[in-house]
């Protein structure tokens, strides 16, 4: 019961996970081809299939695949040159082959190509779930991985831009902050008759401000009228 158990959750990871990938099967013996499509449809967003190496490569010339299973004896191009081919245009594409024997020299040879893995023939659907779960969650963990370090250069660009406008922002603030002690500066350096000249302007000004300016010498009499004011 606990075998069936791991199994069904085994099933169910691998659905989660590969629901959105694509897959490119070749097998030249077309009702196997057959049962191994249906099966890996339950898994595999789209599966492509092709009867051979040389149909299969250029299916991939044309499409992107997440994962290729290919077996190994085939007409027209086996496996282990289909294997090459398609790792000398992509070295990162994941493959498993699928072999009706395992010779040391064959698979020492797919080792030394960059295989990712094995199934043997007649298939075991529990050791294809295995290895399917495995390949698909280290093409998953990439994904993610490529997606978090996008999201990453996005922030990282958004803090450096951020961090050019607030320069920009200080550098206009400190150069105001100069400007008006600058200006400060020279007003008190201006003799009276300047500060006064400072006050000439066409523009009309309240009283409050022109008293400040031009004070009355009543101000400093008060017993004083207007009249005496003016005209003494």
């Amino acid at each position: 019961m606990k075998k069936n158990h791991n199994i069904v959750s085994t099933d169910r990871a691998l659905k989660e996970i590969a629901f959105d990938m694509n897959i490119l099967l070749v097998e030249d013996d077309l009702i196997l081809q057959e049962q191994l499509k249906i099966f890996l449809t339950r898994f595999f967003g789209r599966v492509d299939t092709a009867d051979h190496g040389q149909e299969a490569l250029d299916k991939y010339e044309k499409k992107q695949y997440d994962l290729i299973i290919t077996d190994l004896t085939m007409p027209f191009m086996d496996g282990i040159a289909l294997a090459e081919q398609i790792k000398l245009r992509n070295e990162s594409q994941q493959i498993i082959v699928l072999s009706a024997y395992s010779e040391n020299d064959t698979l020492i040879k797919l080792i030394n190509i960059g295989v990712d893995g094995f199934l043997l023939k007649p298939v075991d659907v529990k050791l294809v779930i295995k290895q399917l779960s495995k390949t698909c969650q280290a093409l998953y963990d990439h994904k993610m991985l490529e997606y978090f370090n996008l999201i990453l250069e996005e922030i990282t660009q958004e803090l450096k831009d951020s961090n050019i406008e607030l320069e920009n922002v200080l550098n206009g603030l400190m150069k105001s902050r100069a400007s008006i002690k600058e200006s400060d500066i020279a007003l008190r350096e201006l003799s009276d008759d300047q500060k006064m000249m400072l006050y000439t302007r066409s523009e009309r000004i309240d009283a409050t401000e022109f008293h400040s300016v031009h004070p009355f010498e009543r101000d400093r009499r008060k017993d004083e009228s207007l009249e005496d004011v003016i005209f003494k």
